[in-house]
């Protein structure tokens, strides 16, 4: 996003009790076969899916009381393993953590500051912890991947930078920092999922668009995402709010992402010659336009179902494609994100809240995860 003048992301989410034992972390090689798949909350109860049917004895229940620094601890410990530690939050409950405790047994910690009285039943592959907390809206099921995700490269491009403050916002908060704060968030996460991840930019610092584009070229990601922040003019501000994901598809635009064109590639027109210009049809394959679809479909169900969940007001993400230069150099799927209207006056307070940065940050990484599962689906 930017200002209507200068932009360059121009569119070219029955209990055994024993006795309690330490809940100390433990070095552990994974050789189980039996594997926790995924959660997701069903209204007050969290539900965690296995590959396996659940019996009564691989599960294993107890409590511990509150001490000086920590509150009412409920410990469950599941024959299982966990390929990657996900990330559960629920606002009313302080932490819920899942770990590999054991070789062949994953510890499952939910810590409160008040007292919970978890109903716990088993269907089928499913453990339901029933937690008797506030409804989690908007519930999603989350996958955790088995195999290593070592072999693919996210490259993240912070949009503007430097120079180029892009879109000045209400209060005079500027796009190129709200980006940049949420683009390193994004890196950190999906480095702790497994993934390569490069930037662009992790600072600020001005960047040409040829220069974002050849540096994607070269690396040749398996993925590319753009991130800005949207700008009206004043008149409109109040009115204007929400998350907005664009794909390259020249074929394509509504009446806004032409416009939102015509802001983010005005400052980069001039270092555009007919040879980058050719780029475009060079690059945008049928594949890589249905690909980058698909992957701004995963990116925008995803980031508003985990702003939901944690209680944020969010409105469903728009999807729609567009002629955005900077995401010429991708040769695969590629997404330009606008996490929102720095112009909104109630927005742009959420955009540079950190809770706000972080739970957005988690969505979107959590499309990624989506977009890749679904891809090994289709192909």
């Amino acid at each position: 996003g930017a200002s209507s003048e200068e932009r360059e992301d121009t569119p070219i989410k029955t209990e055994k009790i024993n006795s309690p034992q330490p809940e100390e972390k433990q070095q552990v090689t994974i050789l189980g076969q039996h594997a926790l798949l995924g959660f997701e909350w069903q209204e007050s109860s969290l539900v965690l899916n296995f590959d396996f049917t659940l019996q009564s004895n691989d599960i294993n229940y107890f409590k511990l009381r509150p001490t000086r620094t920590n509150g009412y601890r409920y410990i469950f410990d599941v024959s299982a393993i966990v390929y990657k530690k996900p990330i559960i939050r629920h606002k009313e409950i302080k932490r819920i953590s899942i770990s590999q405790y054991q070789r062949d047994t994953i510890r499952i910690v939910i810590e409160s500051e008040k007292e919970l009285n978890p109903g716990i039943t088993y269907n089928g592959r499913s453990l339901i912890i029933n937690l008797g907390v506030g409804k989690v809206y908007a519930p999603k099921a989350k996958q955790i991947a088995r195999a290593t995700k070592k072999d693919k490269l996210i490259i993240i491009d912070p949009g503007h930078g430097g120079r180029d403050g892009g879109a000045v916002g209400y209060g005079g908060h500027l796009e190129k920092d709200i980006v940049l704060q949420i683009s390193n968030r994004l890196a950190k996460v999906l480095r702790e999922k497994g993934y390569e991840v490069k930037m662009t930019r992790d600072t600020d610092k001005t960047l040409t668009l040829k220069w974002r584009t050849g540096y994607t070229r070269k690396n040749n990601p398996d993925l590319f995402i753009s991130v800005h922040a949207n700008s009206v003019p004043k008149r409109k501000a109040a009115k204007v709010s929400g998350i907005e994901i664009y794909y390259l598809d020249p074929t394509r635009g509504s009446k806004r992402s032409s416009s939102l064109e015509r802001q983010e590639n005005a400052a980069d027109y001039e270092e555009m010659d007919q040879r980058f210009s050719n780029l475009l049809t060079a690059t945008n394959s049928r594949l890589k336009v249905r690909e980058s679809n698909f992957l701004a479909i995963d990116l925008g169900r995803n980031v508003v179902s985990t702003l939901r969940s944690e209680r944020f007001d969010a409105k469903d993400a728009k999807v729609a494609g567009g002629n955005f230069w900077v995401l010429v150099g991708a040769t695969s799927a590629a997404a330009l994100v606008e996490v929102g209207f720095v112009s909104h006056p109630q927005e742009v307070q959420s955009l540079i809240n950190q809770r706000y940065q972080q739970v957005l940050a988690e969505g979107l990484a959590d499309g990624v995860e989506q977009y890749f599962t679904n891809k090994e689906r289709r192909h």
